[in-house]
């Protein structure tokens, strides 16, 4: 589940800036409280259901993440039925799968250590139908686009996530290290490799589309998401997992104004920021705002996989490129320089003729040589 903890702080952006407008402030940025913010969607489909409870921050905090922990998770059925979600820590709630009734409707109840009682309207079971395909295009860079169709008519409403994964390599592919106890240049075994890294990434957009206005519930070559020419995602190869979700039209409208106020609110000719409306309310305090949007629905995913031979042209390009350059060693200056500027690891040995027992080595800055310094890691995903 992608929580999307940046969208806490689409309240909180450029405002001091706008001397040109007047600029609507909503309570939850002039006030001090630290209000609830309700992530996640209740799965249908049997997969886990995952809840993400924190606070909203001021400019003024420092820590990166305020958790909602120990809370109380509930969803409970217009018949009276429960079910908890357990606390999994970092204000984390789940559980493996809701037994969900799709005639029925369910709401959140929430209640804080703290005393607090948060409840979410009743809230209908949607069905997702499947994705039939993602597709991608190369024209300046790759385009994703996703296709599906409900041919019961009743979805209108979709959203999507995705999530990226791509291998790549450092600028130096080497299977050498340096130890510094015994001062001499090792080969690194499989175990400790440091030259190829997978990078896995969350979508960062709103992604939603509705066909309200077709007379087909049919959605055709949607952007998903597009790929810059010569990106390093597709150095190697590239995945990408799609997740589609149906909404009702009342979750529709409040995304797509989350993903307004996002867009707009850094403009001080934009729209101003409008307050979201919720289906959450706090029943202990009703003043008090909540942010989020309970929506129960099925999960529908798929994946593709793109290989750098399959696009034209393609020439991965890193901004460490131009900090890589490498620098040859005399086997009598390695133990010197690699002990004094310890930035630098050796990168490759350097071919000589005749070849000699220790022959001189290029070394490079550790970011250029070791993949993990760039984010990722360097063990294969099981569907790779």
């Amino acid at each position: 589940m992608h929580f999307k903890n940046k969208y806490i702080f689409i309240f909180c952006s450029l405002f001091l800036f706008m001397a040109c407008k007047e600029a609507y402030l909503p309570p939850e940025i002039t006030q001090t409280n630290n209000y609830l913010v309700v992530d996640g969607i209740l799965n249908s489909s049997g997969d886990s259901s995952i809840i993400k409870l924190t606070r909203t921050r001021n400019f003024s905090d420092t820590i990166s993440s305020i958790n909602e922990n120990q809370a109380i998770v509930t969803v409970e059925s217009e018949a009276g039925n429960k079910f908890f979600l357990p606390f999994r820590g970092n204000g984390l709630y789940s559980v493996a799968s809701l037994p969900l009734i799709s005639t029925q409707k369910y709401r959140l109840l929430i209640k804080t250590v703290s005393g607090e009682t948060y409840e979410s309207e009743y809230v209908e079971v949607k069905q997702t139908p499947e994705i039939d395909s993602l597709s991608w295009k190369q024209d300046a860079g790759v385009a994703i686009t996703v296709n599906t169709h409900d041919p019961t008519g009743n979805t209108r409403y979709y959203r999507w996530e995705y999530i990226e994964t791509y291998e790549y390599t450092p600028h130096y592919s080497s299977d050498l290290g340096y130890d510094y106890i015994l001062n001499e240049v090792y080969r690194r075994d499989s175990n400790n490799s440091i030259d190829r890294c997978w990078t896995t990434q969350l979508s960062p957009d709103i992604v939603l589309a509705t066909t309200s206005n077709l007379s087909e519930d049919l959605i055709a070559n949607y952007p998903l998401t597009f790929i810059p020419d010569n990106s390093e995602k597709l150095g190697v190869r590239y995945s990408i997992l799609a997740k589609q979700y149906a909404l009702t039209k009342e979750a529709f409208e409040y995304w797509q104004q989350l993903r307004k106020n996002s867009k707009e609110l850094g403009s001080i000719f934009g729209t101003q920021p409008q307050q979201l409306n919720s289906n959450i309310k706090c029943t202990s305090d009703p003043s008090k705002p909540v942010i989020g949007f309970v929506s129960i629905t099925s999960l529908k995913e798929k994946r593709i996989f793109i290989k750098t031979n399959e696009v034209v042209n393609w020439h991965p390009t890193s901004s460490l490129d131009q900090f890589c350059d490498a620098i040859i060693l005399s086997p009598d200056s390695i133990r010197f320089f690699l002990n004094r500027d310890r930035e630098y690891v050796p990168a490759y040995y350097i071919s000589v003729l005749p070849p000699v027992a220790n022959p001189p080595i290029a070394v490079a800055k550790k970011i250029c040589v070791d993949c993990t310094l760039s984010g990722g890691i360097p063990k294969k995903p099981s569907y790779w």
